[in-house]
């Protein structure tokens, strides 16, 4: 077998198995989702776990069959000993694209095929941006609107968005069950959340993909412009502002995750946690 074919049987069986392991994950997580419903106080026992993994035992033992032939397929197929990195298509095109002239002569499809990838890219990106926004807005209707949680105590939330934020700092306003209450608002929230995670992963790609088919006719246009002395200034641009911007978002980050951390802590979140962690410490793992 060639070279060009065992890379593309690695690429084709790579793509298969990481489908068929988040495909596994989910059934696990079903699985965990289906137990803590099941009814009982304490539903994770070893009988009851039994049974609800022996549901998915045939995709288990498949996936841990495939990762097997994917370790042999890897050992058997012939494989180039050096390869060369891969090229960083959309910095060399961003760069490149900077020296294109307004205008060369006998250029006509190269300029095409630039100005249909900046339209494709542009495109691409308002879909993005709208998909962000609209899950933003879903994420936020749910969140704040207190008739999809559980009434606290008895009592419905009351005082709308300001009477929400009040009982954050105060444990006793939350449900005795936070963990069912979890569970429901990733079922809500999940979705929207992973469709706009898709389609900046689908930005990417594309934006590598385009990058890559476009860069000859970069190249060839900057080409070009250099024999017909076109070729446009390029000054370069400080890096100061870049630094103090990725400052401000890093600092800005790291006073959110602490004020998360010590909201958590206040309204009990530590020790619900330290409770979960002694539970699967004394009835799953097993050292009480």
């Amino acid at each position: 077998m060639s070279l060009k074919k065992a890379d593309t049987v690695r690429l084709i069986y790579g793509i298969f198995l990481s489908i068929f392991t988040v495909a596994v994950g989910f059934l696990f997580l079903y699985q965990v989702v289906d137990i803590y419903g099941s009814g009982p106080q304490k539903p994770f026992t070893r009988e009851i776990v039994s049974e609800h993994l022996s549901k998915i035992s045939i995709p288990c033992i498949a996936w841990i069959a495939a990762v097997i032939g994917g370790v042999v397929l890897w050992w058997a197929l012939p494989e180039q000993k050096k390869k060369a990195p891969s090229p960083a298509y959309v910095k060399t095109y961003n760069l490149l694209s900077k020296r294109i002239p307004d205008y060369a002569d006998k250029c006509e499809r190269e300029y095409e095929l630039v100005q249909r990838r900046k339209t494709g890219l542009l495109t691409a990106r308002i879909i993005c941006a709208i998909m962000a926004v609209a899950a933003v807005i879903a994420c936020g209707a749910y969140l704040f609107a207190l008739s999809n949680f559980a009434s606290i105590n008895g009592q419905a939330f009351e005082h709308g968005l300001t009477g929400a934020f009040a009982r954050l700092f105060n444990v006793k306003n939350f449900d005795a069950d936070p963990t069912r209450g979890v569970i429901t608002m990733t079922a809500k929230l999940l979705p929207w959340i992973g469709t706009s995670l898709a389609c900046f992963i689908g930005l990417s790609v594309y934006e590598w993909a385009t990058a890559k088919k476009v860069l000859p006719a970069v190249k060839t246009l900057v080409a070009e412009g250099a024999k017909q002395r076109l070729t446009p200034e390029v000054k370069a641009k400080p890096q100061k502002d870049r630094r103090v911007l990725t400052l401000v978002v890093r600092i800005s980050l790291l006073c959110v995750a602490v004020a998360l951390i010590v909201l958590g802590s206040i309204n009990g979140g530590a020790y619900d946690v330290f409770i979960k962690a002694i539970n699967i410490c004394t009835e799953c793992i097993g050292l009480g």
